[in-house]
């Protein structure tokens, strides 16, 4: 009763087919009614006459046994015993007939009276029969109780409840609620499927082949409910919501839709972050966001700020025009914010050193950064951390994050990396495991994908290894951590920054 569609009451009314109002359809239906009500009548009324015709000759013959009995016993034929109890009694060839094939226990006093009763009672049936055809009223009575009869029989209570007023009905009433594998490629390509896609394999197997072209690669991958949160956040501050039932459901080797055309994204942006927002998060979450942009900037944010997002996007962080948000995280777990910057400086403080702020707000200074620079990284991390850091000429490194001692926020930092002309500007910086695989790409478009244990531990003032050979004037200039596809990794749901347990 939610929705209103249209019928077309095509019916075939009296041999001809006609369209009807529902008015018509029940008039023409309760004709129909009548109809098979008079007929049946007609039927009944005509047997019923027959058997009170019958009944009649037989009351006749019990009123005088030895006669009629004495009759039959004189005829030669029973052809002659007929004629003669027409002839002798006033009996029709019906009614000889009937008394010619009457039993004889018919004739015990008991049954005589049995004869009289039935023949009072049909004679008040044809009374009955002929007062229903004579009156409209009477058949229409018929329909009716014929109609509660079927209802009492078959019938059962209502199951839809018409009420004054009632809440609307959403998409995500109508969606099952179950574990999805969502997927964001390199190339910003997102799409999502079942869970059993990719079975879990034995240490050391194959894999299965994910990426939909040669060319891309999985850049994320996590498990999310149906009914989790996807929030696409801007290079200029806007986000945008999406349930991950709305993402396009793909095969494992599909390659999903790009995400600058699943969203109205506004001219000149694009998609700096993704988070994940588990099912269930609501108004009294403790989770926060956690900001930051090219110029140092960071802010913290409750999270049910952004559990209501509008079709055409949100301001979640107001940007300077010579600013850019580069990473968002889930926080509220007391852990540390982690920025680094292209010249190889890192600044780690608390996260509850970033006081709440309001969405439409621009944030706190993080880190202190000097012309020409930039911040390239934000992690929420703790001493459990490892850190990756890679330079512009395709050098890296790996330093526990225990090494990256707290500072008060806003800072200068400390030396992450040795920075010289040989390894260049700092890159990228995130926290990896040894099961981890890297994808460095350079602005000449060569492409090489190493595991993370390939790359030393060292200490945080050190220049690294070489991770790729660059030639010359060749730069790095992004650094991924491939999602693994063997099932084993993105546990949990929202690999992207999942509030902490």
């Amino acid at each position: 009763l939610q929705v209103s569609f249209g019928i077309i009451f095509l019916s075939i009314a009296n041999g001809v087919p006609r369209v009807m109002g529902l008015r018509e359809q029940l008039l023409a239906f309760i004709g129909h009614r009548r109809e098979v009500v008079v007929k049946r009548t007609i039927h009944e009324l005509g047997k019923a006459r027959e058997r009170a015709h019958v009944l009649e000759g037989l009351r006749k013959v019990v009123e005088d046994v030895d006669a009629v009995v004495g009759t039959i016993r004189a005829a030669d034929t029973p052809a002659r015993a007929r004629e003669d109890l027409a002839r002798e009694h006033g009996l029709s060839p019906e009614q000889a007939r009937a008394v010619l094939d009457m039993r004889l226990q018919r004739l015990t006093g008991l049954e005589r009276e049995r004869i009289v009763r039935e023949h009072r009672e049909t004679l008040e049936e044809v009374a009955r029969l002929e007062a229903v055809l004579g009156s409209e009223d009477l058949i229409r009575g018929v329909i009716k109780d014929e109609f509660e009869e079927i209802s009492e029989k078959y019938g059962d209570g209502r199951r839809t409840r018409i009420v004054a007023e009632a809440g609307s009905i959403e998409m995500e009433d109508l969606v099952k609620e179950e574990d999805n594998i969502v997927t964001v490629t390199h190339k910003g390509y997102i799409k999502r499927m079942p869970l059993d896609t990719y079975k879990s394999q034995r240490r050391g197997g194959t894999g299965v082949r994910g990426a939909g072209s040669e060319d891309d690669f999985f850049v994320d991958i996590f498990t999310a409910n149906t009914h989790s949160t996807l929030l696409f956040f801007t290079d200029r501050g806007i986000v945008f919501s999406k349930r991950v039932y709305e993402l396009p459901e793909g095969t494992r080797v599909g390659r999903g839709r790009n995400i600058a055309n699943f969203i109205s994204l506004p001219p000149g942006q694009k998609v700096a972050d993704v988070a994940c927002v588990p099912k269930g998060t609501d108004a009294s979450s403790p989770a926060s966001l956690v900001f930051a942009t090219e110029r140092g900037l960071v802010k913290r944010t409750a999270l049910s700020e952004y559990l209501r997002v509008k079709r055409g996007g949100l301001r979640a962080i107001r940007v300077l025009d010579a600013d850019a948000l580069i990473r968002v995280r889930i926080g509220g777990g007391g852990r540390d914010v982690l920025l680094c910057s292209n010249r190889g400086k890192v600044i780690r403080f608390p996260e509850a050193s970033v006081r709440p702020l309001g969405r439409d707000s621009r944030g706190v200074k993080g880190m202190g950064i000097g012309r020409g620079e930039r911040i390239i990284g934000m992690e929420v991390i703790d001493d459990g951390s490892e850190l990756l850091a890679v330079t512009e000429n395709g050098y890296g490194k790996r330093t526990p994050a225990a090494e990256y001692r707290p500072q008060a926020r806003g800072g200068l930092g400390i030396v992450a990396m040795k920075l010289t002309e040989k390894n260049g500007k700092i890159t990228a910086v995130l926290p990896v495991d040894d099961r981890d695989d890297l994808v460095l790409i350079t602005d000449k478009g060569q492409v090489i994908r190493t595991g993370a244990s390939g790359v030393a531990r060292t200490g945080r003032a050190t220049q690294g290894v070489r991770i790729i050979r660059t030639k010359g004037g060749e730069k790095v200039v992004s650094v991924e951590k491939v999602a693994r596809e063997d099932g084993d990794g993105g546990g949990g749901e929202g690999v992207r920054g999942a509030p902490p347990s």
